[in-house]
């Protein structure tokens, strides 16, 4: 019986990664995988609008920085970014996928934390990005309009060549077998803060001979005290003889 439920499970995963929904995401392959699997009403649909993001008035912040598809970019780690999907009203997406993964210095790189949901039309991709893909992922919570929407970024280890997929849907009407989605990749490069410089004790520097006395010793109070001794000693010598 216990693999007779092992196969239901797998048979039920697989249709639940090949189908779009509208509270979450289907897939999250790289690229526009994600949304052109094979068996997805998006690859089957006529193709009425894709492109960049930017062709939906669509842009990507991380903090108050717009993100650059052709400039990578550079972020501290240990450090949390707000990664923000904002529309500017001329296109409303329904569905959204936020992907972080494929670092160019390691592939196998693990950032099944690194994205995290911080509104309620956010979710971490749990099923799709953590558990089948292994890497970090963020989707839609419910199909209704949106012009923006929040997530929190946050890498823990030191990596070049992040790759960050941002997929949006703004409609997949299969009554009129039509399908809308923008996308774009952006780099990413997780660097390590500096560490703080160690500090060193200095001390100040001993006061300079004067012109023409290289080598010299610098007269010390002990020294004039015994000169002064040897003064009066000489003096009262001095007078006793004259008494004499």
């Amino acid at each position: 019986m216990g693999i007779f439920y092992s196969i239901v499970f797998l048979v039920l995963l697989g249709l639940s990664v090949s189908q779009a929904f509208p509270t979450a995401t289907g897939s999250c392959n790289a690229g526009t995988g994600a949304i052109l699997q094979p068996g997805f009403s998006h690859a089957t649909n006529a193709q009425v609008g894709t492109g960049p993001l930017s062709d939906a008035g669509i842009s990507v912040t991380l903090n108050d920085d717009t993100l650059d598809p052709d400039t990578p970019t550079e972020i501290s780690t240990m450090e949390e970014y707000n990664l923000t999907i904002v529309s500017d009203g001329t296109k409303p997406f329904t569905g959204f996928l936020a992907r972080i993964g494929g670092s160019g210095d390691d592939p196998f790189l693990d950032t099944t934390t690194a994205l995290d949901a911080y509104d309620t039309q956010a979710q971490v991709a749990e099923a799709t990005c953590v558990q089948i893909n292994r890497v970090g992922g963020v989707s839609h919570t419910n199909a209704a309009p949106k012009t923006v929407v929040s997530s929190l970024l946050k890498m823990d280890d030191a990596a070049n060549g992040l790759l960050l997929d941002i997929t949006v849907v703004i409609r997949n009407v299969d009554a009129l077998n039509v399908s809308e989605w923008y996308f774009s990749q952006y780099e990413l490069n997780a660097v390590a803060p500096p560490s703080m410089a160690p500090t060193t004790t200095r001390f100040p520097p001993s006061a300079p001979a004067k012109s023409g006395d290289e080598g010299a010793e610098t007269p010390t109070s002990s020294t004039y005290s015994m000169f002064n001794i040897l003064s009066a000693t000489v003096a009262s010598v001095g007078a006793m003889v004259i008494l004499a």
